[in-house]
């Protein structure tokens, strides 16, 4: 188990699991850190979307400096910016129907909607029609946790580790765990501190 894997956006690396999002229901929480901050520079925490219209997508992003959050089909107008992001932070967002907070301030989100996406769920990138072709926007970040929450169930929790030949990835512990299609190369961070600390029994 590992602190983090570690995304770079010139090696275009992404994971595409098999998760379908329900954002009227689904919960997500996510603890990353960014590692690269550029302006005109799109970087994609999540992306998912339903079919190839533009609009249709569920995506939470860096755009230079600052957080932009895509919910639903029917955003007539680009969705505003907002926070600020800064290398070096870490940073938790959750995503809560179209209500996403970042670090405990909610910021700008489209108006609700029943929406449910089509497309899988990818993490690192962003898919731009409704399959994972024609992808870009990779992010450049250290990825601490993903865990997705649907009617109080914990059911997906993406941890960082190691595979069998040593390289970087996730795995899912959650209670309907997904599978994972890797691209690109990811850079392993230090090894996590073990889950449970034992201490000896003091004198009674």
């Amino acid at each position: 188990r590992l602190q983090y894997i570690q995304s770079n956006r010139s090696g275009s690396a992404r994971i595409v699991t098999n998760y379908t999002p329900q954002p009227n229901t689904d919960i997500i929480e996510a603890v990353f850190e960014p590692v690269q901050i550029a302006a005109n520079v799109n970087q994609a925490i999540w992306c998912a979307r339903n079919n190839p219209a533009a609009r249709n997508t569920y995506t939470f992003f860096i755009i230079g400096d600052k957080f932009r959050f895509e919910y639903g089909y029917n955003c007539a107008t680009t969705p505003e910016t907002f926070g600020e992001a800064k290398v070096d932070a870490v940073y938790t967002v959750v995503a809560s129907n179209n209500v996403i907070t970042v670090n405990g301030q909610e910021g700008v989100s489209p108006a609700a909607e029943t929406f449910t996406a089509g497309g899988p769920l990818m993490l690192f990138g962003r898919y731009h029609n409704g399959t994972t072709a024609n992808v870009g926007d990779y992010a450049d970040i250290k990825l601490y946790s993903f865990k997705v929450w649907r009617k109080g169930e914990l059911i997906h929790n993406f941890i960082p580790c190691t595979d069998a030949d040593d390289a970087a990835t996730l795995y899912d512990v959650g209670t309907s765990p997904c599978t994972f299609s890797k691209t690109g190369t990811f850079t392993a961070g230090p090894e996590a501190a073990s889950a449970f600390e034992v201490e000896a029994i003091p004198d009674q």
